[in-house]
């Protein structure tokens, strides 16, 4: 019963631990929203000033005969849209802003950050971690401390099949208040002892066949929490590897759309073809950087997952 006390006493450490490793990992994926969300209103306010231009030299067309309205209405509603993702954004931002001082306890104000691109993910074993690093996760732990309060209370529920008599270390009769009391009603009470679990022995029984049972099911939670724990690492891990690759391939896709959208602009200059491919290049390139910045943001997400899989702020 008293280990049983203990497991309880340090189950409460890993609940502390939990919560912690939570709020930090929230307050990390706050964090580097805010920074994501700079890069996002960066483009998005160069792309809105290129749209301006765009529907500016439209209109130069249309009146040059080289257009029509509904070019440049297409033009303009894209301006629009534009700027609308612009004001959201900076909503946004300060929203997040809000959120993350009050979190920490400050009031509310600018966050300072770094960009997006100066984050690092992990270099990660390719071969897999070692299986005594989930020991640091909280909720291992957890299913340890319920395996261990199970035995505890098999060995309890198993110790009521025995008698149970209590003897002074003096070896006199007294009670509790150290009084004498009558040798006879000692024995007496003794006997009742030595046969209590003999009148009591179908419940005593029953208790103790609830307890195996209870036993065998936190021996089942526990293998479930630890295989539960490692495929957690394993896709935290490989999201890290995925995100790697994919960022490699989107860097070289907007470098290749940056390239594009130069030579249509040269093409449009010196030839004066149709300015809508122009803005059909521009297009893709705005999306291929939004991808580009969401694509980091998984990688750094992935990293944060990793943390927490390993257990988190585990001393």
């Amino acid at each position: 019963a008293k280990k049983k006390s203990e497991v309880a006493v340090q189950n409460m450490k890993y609940v502390r631990q939990a919560v912690e490793t939570a709020l930090v990992a929230n307050i990390a994926s706050m964090y580097y929203s805010l920074a994501m969300m700079d890069e996002q209103l960066a483009i998005a306010t160069q792309t809105c000033e290129t749209w301006k231009k765009n529907l500016e030299v439209t209109k130069k067309l249309m009146e040059a005969g080289q257009s029509n309205k509904a070019a440049v209405a297409s033009t303009e509603a894209n301006y629009w849209n534009i700027s609308t993702s612009v004001v959201d954004l900076k909503h946004g931002i300060k929203e997040v802003e809000n959120i993350l001082s009050a979190l920490i306890g400050e009031h509310p104000g600018h966050i300072s950050r770094q960009a997006l691109a100066t984050f690092q993910t992990p270099t990660v074993c390719t071969n897999g971690l070692p299986i005594n690093l989930l020991e640091r996760r909280p909720d291992v732990k957890q299913a340890e401390m319920a395996l261990a309060s199970a035995f505890y209370d098999k060995n309890i529920a198993r110790s009521n099949s025995f008698p149970q008599i209590s003897i002074s270390a003096t070896g006199q009769y007294t009670n509790s208040a150290g009084s004498v009391i009558n040798p006879g009603v000692m024995i007496g009470n003794a006997i009742a002892n030595l046969a209590q679990p003999l009148f009591q022995n179908g419940r005593i029984r029953a208790q103790y066949k609830i307890s195996k049972a209870e036993l065998e099911i936190a021996t089942n939670d526990f293998k479930q929490a630890v295989l539960a724990a490692g495929n957690e690492v394993h896709d935290a891990m490989d999201d890290i590897h995925v995100a790697n690759d994919m960022q490699v391939l989107i860097d070289k896709q907007v470098e290749a759309l940056n390239r594009a959208l130069g030579a249509t602009q040269q093409l449009y200059l010196n030839t004066g073809t149709n300015y809508l491919n122009v803005i059909t290049a521009q297009n893709s390139l705005l999306s291929a950087q939004m991808s580009q910045i969401g694509n980091r943001m998984d990688a750094i997400n992935a990293t944060i997952n990793l943390y927490q899989a390993l257990g988190g702020g585990a001393e």
